[in-house]
């Protein structure tokens, strides 16, 4: 059975991969073997456990199947090629040849097959060229993906399954189509949210500095509340079952409201503890304006939320780890602090610190993440919407899925991310009870479905009140604020001035841009407020720049320029950011 290519390949294989080489080495060809086609081609003949036969190739002319396959992959463009069944590698070398310069990643789920490749084709070419993953864990397969993803900096991919794999391997690829879906919404909605807001990001995070004489770290309140039941209440549809039962809750578990939710808690007179506030937009004001049973309560807050929601809240104001301004400033402050966390969603962001800070147990209510009662919104909302039927229906960016009940919902990829962020932090937080009392949301993994009024009666009424902590509103912090702003300030100019001096160099097409953008990012990487705060804004921009490498460099720095523009202005005390 061995032959000189085997030996080579086992060879090869020896130093670049040494598990991979004694699977080789180790297994048996039970259902995968070698044959001739009918023009002497080699395709490989799989036999099933049903007795049947599928043949990966084309028995008759498999050049000519994998040359039709290879038009149908590029006929959209793409970045990268995510072939899913190598077998011999004809279709593989088809793409190569007419689009050499795409990346490649290739997972080959059958070790058999895989040894059949390697017993007439040389191997060593094939992984030099390209990203190869032998094995079929869908979980390290999305993971060497995400890593690929990651490095080339493109969403942009064409997903292509050899024909026989989709019946020989059809449960795995559903768990990979999942996971898939996941990852690629989750990009889409960070590359989507960063493009879009981070010029208002940047005008906040220098006008929020006016609260830093009154806020606290997160981490103060670890003590107080490890092991406290927390109960995180959305805006959604389904928390109107639930609204009398929260008037009862009072201080027997932390009510901690984001977004809309206070809202709604708001105008049926239930105070929550902690406001959750990270959107950044003028929008946010609105929700948290007029306040009266909540004007007191704690504040939750990023430095990238709009600037005069922290002025209309009287409680304490604790500062989050959410964006990377607001580490910049636990860090120039000297506050221990939580992990940084940004999800989609002030919900996700609020389970994850509550999570952190030892809650337990967690209940999720009014967090419907879709359509439920065709509304975005509970009763009380000031933004609430109803929609028919038929405009869920008829419009595409609606997707129909069903929710806790069973029952035909519509959400869309947001929402969808927001529940792949708490399955997520859910996953990653074990140690914690999640309850998920949204009564027609749709299901949250690793979230047990209760009735929470039921759950209140049996559990939340027996608990003993919580005794929260009390913080003093006069911080002594001999002039913290001033000096944190002069300091960011200093820094601000001497980004403009390097980002500035690249952006001239190309622009005029001087001999040295090379040496100037080395020199200049030298530099850069020695100022905390671009190295800790303006590389992280880069991070998801990347992927709608240029690939080539002037160009690149002279968008990215255009965009660092134009955001330090804003952050100037903002010291000045001018909003010139338009909502």
């Amino acid at each position: 059975m061995k032959n000189g290519i085997f030996e080579r390949n086992i060879n090869f294989l020896s130093n670049l991969n040494k598990p991979l080489k004694d699977k080789m080495l180790s297994i048996d060809q039970g259902s995968a073997k070698l044959i001739r086609g009918e023009t002497g081609k080699r395709t490989i003949c799989v036999k099933r456990e049903n007795g049947n036969e599928i043949f990966i190739h084309s028995r008759i002319n498999p050049r000519e199947s994998a040359k039709f396959i290879s038009d149908y992959t590029f006929r959209e463009p793409c970045d990268i090629v995510f072939l899913f069944g190598l077998g011999l590698g004809y279709e593989l070398r088809e793409m190569q040849k007419n689009n050499p310069k795409k990346i490649y990643f290739v997972v080959e789920p059958d070790f058999e097959i895989f040894k059949c490749n390697l017993m007439v084709n040389d191997i060593q070419p094939v992984m030099k060229e390209i990203n190869l993953f032998v094995g079929n864990n869908e979980n390290q397969i999305i993971q060497a993906l995400n890593y690929i993803i990651d490095k080339y900096k493109s969403i942009k991919i064409q997903f292509v399954v050899l024909p026989a794999y989709k019946v020989l391997y059809k449960e795995l690829w559903g768990k990979i189509e999942y996971q898939l879906r996941k990852l690629l919404n989750g990009y889409l909605v960070a590359i989507n949210t960063n493009n879009s807001q981070q010029k208002k990001w940047v005008r906040n995070y220098v006008m929020n500095l006016d609260y830093i004489n009154n806020t606290y770290p997160l981490v103060k309140l670890r003590k107080c509340f490890k092991d406290k039941p927390a109960i995180i209440v959305g805006a959604g549809p389904s928390l109107e079952e639930n609204i009398e039962t929260l008037k009862l809750v009072q201080d027997k578990a932390i009510i901690a409201a984001v977004g809309s939710g206070a809202g709604i808690l708001e105008s049926n007179g239930i105070r929550a503890h902690i406001l959750g506030a990270m959107d950044g937009n003028k929008a946010e004001e609105k929700i948290f304006n007029g306040l009266k049973y909540n004007a007191d309560s704690m504040l939750f807050y990023s430095s990238q939320v709009y600037y005069n929601v922290p002025k209309l809240i009287n409680g304490t104001k604790f500062l989050m780890n959410q964006v990377e301004m607001d580490e910049y400033l636990h860090k120039k402050l000297g506050w221990e602090y939580i992990s940084g966390y940004s999800g989609p969603s002030i919900a996700n962001v609020i389970t994850y610190n509550l999570s952190e800070l030892g809650c337990n147990p967690i209940i999720i209510l009014g967090q419907d993440m879709c359509y439920s009662k065709n509304r975005l919104y509970a009763e009380g909302s000031k933004n609430n919407k109803e929609f028919t039927p038929e405009q869920l229906e008829n419009d595409p960016a609606y997707i129909k899925t069903v929710n806790n009940k069973g029952d035909e919902v519509y959400t869309t990829p947001a929402f969808m991310s927001f529940k792949y962020e708490s399955e997520e932090i859910i996953k990653n937080h074990h140690d914690i009870v999640y309850l998920n009392g949204t009564s027609h949301g749709i299901t949250i993994d690793g979230a047990k479905n209760i009735d929470f009024n039921e759950y209140y009666k049996k559990e939340i009424s027996n608990y003993k009140n919580i005794d929260f902590p009390i913080f003093s509103k006069d911080i002594e912090r001999d002039g913290t604020e001033e000096k944190i702003k002069s300091q960011l300030s200093e820094e601000l100019y001497m980004v403009m001035d390097c980002c500035e001096e690249m952006v001239k160099s190309i622009q005029e097409n001087r001999d040295n841009i090379v040496n100037i953008i080395n020199e200049n990012e030298k530099k850069l990487s020695r100022v905390p407020l671009f190295a800790n705060v303006f590389m992280g804004m880069l991070e998801f921009i990347e992927y709608l720049l240029p690939k080539d490498y002037l160009n690149n460099a002279l968008n990215k720095y255009l965009f660092i320029l134009d955001k330090c523009y804003i952050m100037e202005k903002a010291f000045q005390g001018q909003d010139i950011v338009k909502e």
